[in-house]
């Protein structure tokens, strides 16, 4: 018995090749015929199908919105500014002798600001540094021009007490993306088992169609033979009638059959990114498995290559965050401004940069929450409960995820055993039902005999063929599962 080679094969230039392959095929027997094995079926699933679009589409996603994070940490440069500001109303005007009287007033703002700005994660602050150049014209008797520039302020903010996001988003963002990541992976294993499971499908049906064919004319053979028969008095009407009979539900088994090779060829073209028009003809695997895969090693796999894994522990530090942002926000709201830079005003725009003087600015605000009701109190108690329950879901969630890996081994190493069994029964019933035909034809074996080996024969071979199906949709969701080749034992790993 051969050792099965259970091939993937995901890079683009092989997924490129067999794509040519069949385009050539297609173009040198008029589109219309393609031969795939299994492993040509996945590659071309996870090279070209719809849903290997939609994968990699959630994927794209996920890495802009992790970059969109990072930016966050990367200093911000921006350019702003109004270019002009034109103003002309009829305003209060304050007197030298603090008295105000309405005048007519018409001027023009323009301001330009260069500033960097760059997020602190370890203490939530900000840190700054810009530039601003401002310009005012006063339209009177005589047009008046004055400046004020700002060469250089640098600024800080920073919260005091209070919740820094940008602790836990440091903490959490890079794990959610690592888990986009192997959830990327074991995507585009599923589709090798959708792949798998549509391709077994329409394999199960071409089979059935070979053996309705099959049936069509050995049953017509029978018939003809029944007549002559009848003719010579050995068989009675009845027994033609039986005949008869057989020959029109054989052929009616037929044209189920290719009725649902035509729909499962559809299916199958479909979900490879084909254009339905094909005929598609399916060579039927015949390696078998006889590795068995170890639980312990499964689940060890598992718990380090999963996606689920790392959603696990995001959930728990996404607890942990509901907890301290509740605490956060129940204590002393405290925020620190700083700032310290160089200014200049005048009249003449040569002069702006020339015997600058320094400006400083400190400001502290305050809100402390004297009596709330118990709101603060509540808050935390609700985030803490909410956290606990957390916990416990994702407890319940990792035992049922062990569970799900044995269950996946368990599945596969008895499927794969189960293939052995099936592959001999159709041996056996193969071989009787031409035995018992080659009888019945010289008259050793009655007809009730006749159908009960044909009945065993088509029984078996669809059991061999859903067998087939089993062991290899098991395999490809263990890998989905675990994001190990137990075959060549290595992880699967993607760019």
């Amino acid at each position: 018995m051969n050792k099965v080679r259970f091939t993937y094969k995901s890079s683009f230039s092989t997924g490129f090749a067999l794509l040519m392959m069949v385009g050539h095929s297609f173009a040198q027997g008029g589109g219309s015929s393609v031969v795939l094995s299994l492993s040509d079926a996945i590659e071309l699933a996870q090279t070209n199908s719809p849903k290997m679009v939609e994968v990699e589409t959630v994927l794209e996603n996920q890495y802009w919105q992790y970059q969109t994070f990072r930016s966050n940490y990367r200093p911000q440069i921006r350019l702003s500014g109004e270019l002009p500001n034109f103003n002309r109303t009829i305003s209060p005007v304050t007197q030298n002798d603090g008295t105000e009287v309405f005048k007519p007033r018409s001027y023009s703002n323009s301001t330009l600001n260069l500033g960097m700005s760059q997020n602190i994660g370890l203490t939530g602050g900000e840190i700054s540094l810009g530039s601003q150049l401002s310009r005012i014209d006063q339209f009177t008797d005589s047009t008046t021009v004055s400046y004020l520039a700002s060469p250089a302020v640098i600024t800080y903010r920073q919260p005091l007490f209070a919740f820094n996001s940008y602790k836990w988003d440091k903490e959490i963002e890079p794990l959610r993306y690592e888990s986009s990541k192997r959830q990327f992976t074991e995507n585009k294993e599923n589709v090798s088992v959708e792949a798998t499971k549509l391709f077994f499908k329409l394999l199960l049906a071409q089979e059935s169609s070979k053996i309705a064919q099959l049936n069509v004319k050995n049953t017509d053979t029978i018939y003809q033979i029944a007549k002559g028969r009848y003719q010579l008095g050995k068989i009675a009407e009845n027994g033609l009638l039986q005949m008869e009979l057989s020959l029109m539900n054989a052929k009616r088994d037929l044209a189920q059959a290719e009725m649902d090779m035509d729909l499962n060829s559809l299916e199958l073209a479909m979900f490879l990114g084909m254009t339905g028009k094909e005929e598609i003809t399916l060579v039927i695997p015949d390696e078998l498995p006889e590795f068995l895969v170890d639980e312990d090693d499964a689940l060890n796999q598992a718990v380090a290559n999963s996606s689920r894994t790392l959603n696990f522990e995001i959930q728990r530090l996404e607890g942990n965050r509901l907890v301290g942002q509740a605490k956060g926000e129940s204590r002393i709201n405290a925020n620190l401004f700083t700032s310290y830079g160089v200014t200049k005003s005048t009249l003449v725009f040569d002069e702006l940069y020339t015997d600058i003087i320094d400006q400083q600015l400190l400001l502290l605000g305050f809100d402390i929450p004297i009596i709330d009701w118990g709101r603060s109190k509540a808050q935390i108690r609700t985030a803490e409960a909410n956290k606990k329950l957390i916990d416990v879901m994702v407890l319940q969630a990792e035992q049922g995820f062990k569970q799900e890996i044995y269950l996946a081994v368990r599945r596969f190493n008895i499927y794969r055993q189960n293939l052995v069994i099936a592959e001999k029964s159709d041996e056996i019933a193969q071989k009787r039902y031409a035995v018992t035909f080659s009888r019945y034809m010289i008259g050793k074996v009655v007809t009730l005999d006749l159908k009960d080996a044909q009945e065993e024969k088509d029984l078996s071979r669809r059991g061999y063929i859903r067998a087939l199906s089993d062991a290899w949709t098991s395999y490809y969701e263990l890998r989905q599962k675990t994001l190990y080749d137990f075959d060549k034992k290595k992880l699967i790993e993607e760019e």
